[in-house]
């Protein structure tokens, strides 16, 4: 029988998967999803490539773990228990079949954003942050939304407007965009008066923004915890509440190529939260992210308000909800979904 460490390390969990007749969809090049064979769905049970592991996301309907590696996938297959699990990988044919890792897909290649389309987008935003000031429609509207002067300023927050290919025009808020690198990428537009739920957030024409996170410029190196946040006025909210001393990240919308977030750059924090709107994109990203990297998600008020990192700003929450989570991690232990009691 082999070492339990051994099956651990080579036994490549995809290919197990796929000896069990699962069928699973590539995501990005570390990540597949499919059905669960225990409690079904049709996305829930998701393999990291890279990390050789699974999870589904419905801890419901599961007896033993929800996740876990090649020895825990047979036991949810089979049905044994862990010392059976590993017998049937050391001595079948399935663990011979399995040792060989996956070819890796080849990542697409992504079209880095014309020099050009960058430097008017630089012009567009210079001139734009200026205008941001006391008074104007950009910074009424971001203080209606809890955040203040100081914020703006930090986050050079801009009044600029956005115009649709119909020709209708509209004020917005811009924000730039760096890289890790803090090298200016380009900008976004927060319809001040979005037209709808869907359309809120507009970029430029040519700006290339989906592998891209927006909050660089205000990066800390001794800052020790990062959250990245779905949502636009979300990230500098959270910058607000923790006084700089969170770094903070958006993609701007789930719709990202996270696969191509730098992630060394994120993964030398301590402490990693990950805020979306759906639990399900918040575990994706997490897991991507690897080990160490706690997913949030969004509650629903009773109201039906979502209760994301500007709405809890507003509501005076936002802090303690961050300091909480923030001191379960401490403690190695996974703080999960806890909540502070709203007033």
């Amino acid at each position: 029988m082999q070492n339990e460490n051994v099956v651990r390390t080579e036994v490549n969990v995809l290919k197990i998967a796929e000896s069990y007749g699962f069928t699973l969809d590539s995501i990005h090049e570390t990540t597949h999803r499919g059905s669960c064979p225990k409690c079904g769905g049709h996305d829930r049970f998701i393999i990291n490539v890279e990390r050789n592991r699974w999870y589904c996301r419905k801890s419901e309907g599961h007896t033993g773990n929800n996740r876990g590696d090649a020895i825990q996938l047979v036991m949810l297959v089979e049905g044994c228990n862990y010392v059976e699990a590993n017998r049937l990988l050391s001595s079948s044919a399935l663990a011979r079949t399995s040792t060989v890792a996956p070819a890796t897909p080849k990542a697409k290649e992504i079209t880095p954003t014309d020099p050009a389309i960058i430097l008017e987008m630089k012009a567009i935003h210079d001139l734009a942050w200026q205008h941001n000031t006391e008074g104007s429609k950009s910074s009424d509207f971001l203080l209606s939304r809890g955040i203040n002067r100081a914020t703006q300023e930090a986050w050079r927050m801009g009044l600029s407007c956005y115009e649709f290919a119909s020709g209708y025009k509209t004020p917005t808020v811009s924000l730039p965009w760096y890289d890790d690198k803090k090298q200016f990428c380009g900008i976004s537009h927060r319809l001040i008066k979005p037209l709808s739920k869907d359309y809120k957030t507009m970029f430029p024409k040519g700006m290339k923004w989906g592998s891209l996170l927006c909050g660089w410029h205000t990066h800390q190196a001794a800052n020790d915890t990062l959250v990245i946040v779905e949502g636009i006025l979300n990230a500098p909210s959270i910058y607000q509440a923790m006084s700089g001393k969170f770094n903070v990240l958006t993609p701007g919308s789930e719709n990202c190529t996270f696969s191509r977030w730098p992630m060394d750059a994120i993964r030398r924090h301590k402490r990693i939260f990950v805020w979306a709107d759906k639990p399900e994109v918040a575990q994706v990203w997490a897991d991507a992210i690897g080990e160490g990297a706690i997913p949030m998600y969004s509650r629903i008020s009773a109201d039906g308000i979502k209760l994301d990192a500007n709405e809890l700003l507003r509501r005076d929450v936002l802090r303690a909800q961050l300091l909480l989570r923030q001191r379960f991690a401490v403690a190695g232990k996974h703080p999960g979904q806890i909540h502070i009691t709203l007033r």
